[in-house]
């Protein structure tokens, strides 16, 4: 519903080039989360399996494991963000405005994604302990501070970077 409301209002409130330079840049940093290749899911599992069994010891190195490894990926992940702000303007046919806006756009969602990959750890924990209420709420409440926050600042005319980081605030409000 967010998503089914928010869009327009971001087309009319942004103009078309901007809202879809906004869309390119989030669909391409997207696929860095394909980066994940299923880790939560062990997580998830592995959280259950060893709550069960009441070994805090096999939990907490697979926790520790799944940091690592996320962390070792978010490095990547800001890289591949680095590298495509540099060429943003070969890979896409954008005006030089948009470029400009394009590259520092990659490298804060590249930082979104880079900090969505170890802080899912969290997400993985709670869903494997079954606290599914718990993330729901927390979905929820960031859904809607977020929507919010975007509302306020396109409505206060803040462009394409601010909801950047109003992302990025999202993203640790979610980890918090």
């Amino acid at each position: 519903v967010v998503a089914f409301l928010l869009s327009p209002y971001l087309v009319h409130s942004l103009g078309d080039q901007a809202y879809g330079l906004w869309v390119l840049v989030l669909s391409v940093t997207g696929y860095m989360g394909l980066l994940d290749t299923g880790l939560r899911v062990a997580i998830v599992k592995h959280t259950a399996e060893y709550n069960a069994r009441n070994d805090a010891a096999a939990l907490n190195r697979t926790l520790f494991t799944g940091l690592t490894l996320y962390g070792s990926l978010s490095v990547v992940v800001m890289v591949l963000a680095v590298a495509a702000s540099f060429m943003f303007e070969r890979i896409f046919s954008v005006s030089a405005g948009e470029a400009q806006v394009g590259r520092v756009l990659v490298l804060i969602a590249g930082l979104n994604v880079a900090m969505s990959l170890p802080l899912g750890i969290l997400g993985g924990l709670l869903a494997g302990l079954q606290r599914f209420d718990i993330l729901n709420q927390v979905t929820v409440i960031v859904l809607l501070v977020r929507t919010a926050l975007i509302v306020a600042a396109v409505g206060s005319g803040y462009q394409l970077i601010a909801l950047g980081w109003i992302h990025i605030a999202a993203q640790v409000l979610t980890g918090v």
